[in-house]
């Protein structure tokens, strides 16, 4: 599946200088990516409740994944803002797609993935960690790579597209560099592999929302 966005620079000017909630990111990129399978409300609601189990990564792979990831202040003002870590966990579960029922196990693992050629487990005393970082964003996981991407209105304008799949992810930026990441406790190759590729204009029009 593609999921292109025709004008969504153009879209995301209307943005410009606001800081946007994450109720009406989702629905904004939701709308531009033509994506008809859960509304706004419902693909939130469902990442809320099933982030509050979330554990926190501890030691070398800490992330800000926890149980309060999607968690707002009720009253005035209230509501999350579309951050960054926000804004790419959303864009990887619309990405991702499929049943909500797991939506939020799914985002997790998929954020975890390592970069490629990293190894991290193994066997015998001559065995050591090996630790890959992204070319693009100098980043180990995934989900930290897009992160950076989306904070970084410049680095964003220079993707050319973003892949994911159930067991890889792909970031390519115009200048032909590739970073690939794959679950690193994976070994085998599922027999049907469903890929969903976003448009770089997306991402680039998500890096200008996101600069406020």
């Amino acid at each position: 599946m593609i999921l292109y966005g025709d004008n969504s620079r153009e879209s995301a000017g209307d943005y410009y200088g606001h800081v946007m909630k994450l109720l009406d990111y989702t629905g904004w990129l939701i709308s531009t990516v033509r994506d008809k399978q859960a509304t706004a409300t419902e693909l939130l609601r469902a990442l809320r409740e099933q982030s509050s189990h979330f554990g926190r990564a501890k030691g070398e792979f800490e992330t800000a994944i926890g149980p309060d990831l999607m968690r707002a202040k009720s009253g005035p003002g209230g509501g999350l803002d579309a951050d960054p870590f926000r804004a790419a966990f959303v864009l990887l579960a619309i990405m991702l797609g499929g049943k909500r029922a797991d939506i939020g196990a799914r985002v997790w693992r998929t954020w975890h993935m390592a970069h490629e050629g990293s190894e991290l487990a193994g066997f015998g005393g001559d065995w050591k960690t090996r630790i890959v970082h992204c070319e693009i964003t100098k980043k180990h996981l995934f989900g930290d790579a897009l992160k950076a991407i989306l904070e970084d209105e410049d680095l964003a304008r220079n993707i050319d597209k973003v892949r994911v799949a159930s067991d890889f992810a792909e970031i390519r930026n115009s200048e032909t560099k590739v970073s690939r990441f794959r679950e690193s406790e994976r070994t085998d190759t599922p027999p049907l592999i469903r890929i969903t590729e976003l448009d770089g204009r997306v991402v680039a029009g998500i890096g200008s929302i996101l600069k406020g």
